[in-house]
């Protein structure tokens, strides 16, 4: 579903009318956090085709920054914001994954990288909060 939604973001954006381009950026805003979004965690197979999406809406809003309407230009600034936001979210559900799956299996020291996975940490978290502050559209 999320495939067939980027496709007609992509064909929306070129339409002549800056109402359906800007309906589009919309859309996009609206898709970008939802495309990670899964209930019972993430196999390599979703992961893939999120990923693919998630680049192809960030492509589609990169190209479009220059629309000749300030509106829809502004829109696609911020799609490609969230996009950005989503896949630092993204990047830390892995993180987070891959520590959960190292904590139960120490094999060494894992004081050393654990002071700095949780700096780390912390450092993405307060990124990713502030990601999820941006404003509805």
């Amino acid at each position: 579903a999320i495939q067939e939604a980027v496709k007609l973001v992509k064909k929306a954006t070129e339409d002549r009318f800056p109402e359906v381009r800007s309906a589009a950026t919309a859309l996009a805003c609206a898709l970008a956090p939802q495309v990670f979004h899964s209930g019972s965690g993430i196999t390599s197979g979703d992961a893939t085709s999120a990923t693919s999406s998630l680049d192809e809406l960030m492509t589609i809003s990169l190209k479009n920054l220059d629309d000749e309407s300030a509106h829809v230009a502004s829109g696609w600034a911020e799609a490609l914001a969230r996009c950005a936001c989503a896949s630092m979210d993204f990047s830390q559900q892995i993180r987070d994954a891959i520590a959960s799956a190292t904590s139960r299996n120490p094999d060494d020291d894992g004081e050393t990288s654990t002071k700095s996975s949780t700096e780390s940490s912390r450092k993405q978290q307060s990124m990713s909060s502030s990601c999820r502050t941006l404003p509805a559209t």
